[in-house]
Parts: C-alpha cells; structure tokens; sequence
C-alpha cells in the first residue's frame, strides 16, 4: 500500500526542494483536559484497513525523501506545530515513535515575514536529502505585490475507509494557495488477495 501511494505523489505539484508533510494526529485524552476537543482530526486518524501511522514511518520517510529528492520535515495539522521542542510536544500522540524518530535527524529553521520583517519563527526537525544541513524555510507575504513566496511546498495525505476493503486517501498539495482545488486529488485502494490493488480515481 505504502509503495503505491507514494508512487501516486505528484512530483509535478512539488517543484521546490523542500517538502512539508502534514500528519493527523490524535491524543489519548485526559479526562480531564477538554482540548483538544474530538474532531475529525481524530477520527481521521483511526483507520482499521490503512491509517498515518502505517504509513508514516522510518522506511517510507526515507523512500519519499530519495525518490522525490526532497528534504522532508513534518508538521501536525491539528496542532500546527513541527516537531522539535520537547515541552511542546504530546508525549502520548499515537505518532510518539515518529517524533523519537524525527528528533534524531538535523535541525533547521522557519520564519514567516512581512514584507521582510520577521513575524515568527520557528524550529524543527527533518529528513534531509543528500545530508542536506541547517536548513532554512521561509514563507514571505509581499504586501506590494499582493503575493507570498515560499521555499517549500506542503503535501497532506488524508485517509478515508471505506467497504469492501477500501482506503480512499485524499492527497492535497499545497492547499490555501493559487488553483487550490486543482491540487486535491482522492484515489481509492482496495485489499484483493494479499495485496493493495488501485482502484479509482476520484475528485
């Protein structure tokens, strides 16, 4: 399953050299703490048939970053953070192996700028390519223009089951930015004697 999704990435809709790629997550909630609330971040994330944590793992990472030369650095959707800082990490996600995995690799840097000045800035952890070091990612909002500039692009595969041993996964490239919906795209999977077979495609 893993082998064709990523074989099904559109490297086309990926031109710059960095890639960040959005993960649902889910917490085992505390009783007690009422956020983050149950959403569809979490239902999202459980999948009986194929979920993220299948496919999101050391080996996978690993291919996509060769495969599509890319350094990859990941990014939880729900709490819109990257993974570096300890305190500000969820020791019990359901993605707590990855984090430990993330957190051994080489360390950069995000800034988000306003016509040149610095509004935050952020740090993390990725999978580099060619032992690519000290990376730097930049999204620059040119109020002159009306424009912003990014030196990287953003990938979010969601998964959907389905009957008759299917998973549906929603593949979304670089979403909020121009021709957005031209860069959503479902392909939906189905488990047939011992192994994934593609099934459709869908809108």
């Amino acid at each position: 399953m893993a082998q064709k999704i990523i074989s099904d990435i559109d490297p086309g809709k990926l031109p710059k050299e960095n890639l960040i790629i959005f993960y649902q997550d889910k917490f085992v909630r505390d009783p007690s703490d009422e956020e983050p609330c149950i959403c569809c971040f979490e239902r999202l994330a459980e999948n009986p048939n194929y979920k993220g944590t299948d496919f999101l793992n050391k080996k996978n990472i690993k291919i996509i970053v060769e495969k599509l030369k890319k350094n990859v650095i990941l990014k939880s959707i729900l709490e819109n953070k990257f993974i570096f800082n300890k305190s500000e990490i969820r020791h019990h996600t359901i993605f707590g192996k990855l984090i430990v995995l993330a957190r051994k690799q080489q360390k950069g840097k995000y800034q988000e700028m306003y016509d040149g000045k610095i509004r935050n800035e952020e740090r993390f952890y990725y999978f580099p390519y060619e032992h690519k070091k000290d990376l730097f990612l930049v999204r620059n909002y040119d109020s002159g223009n009306l424009e912003t500039l990014y030196n990287y692009d953003t990938l979010e595969l969601i998964f959907f089951n389905e009957l008759e041993n299917k998973v549906s996964v929603m593949f979304i490239y670089n979403e909020g930015r121009i021709n957005d919906r031209e860069n959503r795209l479902t392909k939906t999977y189905q488990y047939k004697s011992g192994d994934w077979e593609f099934f459709k495609n869908g809108e």
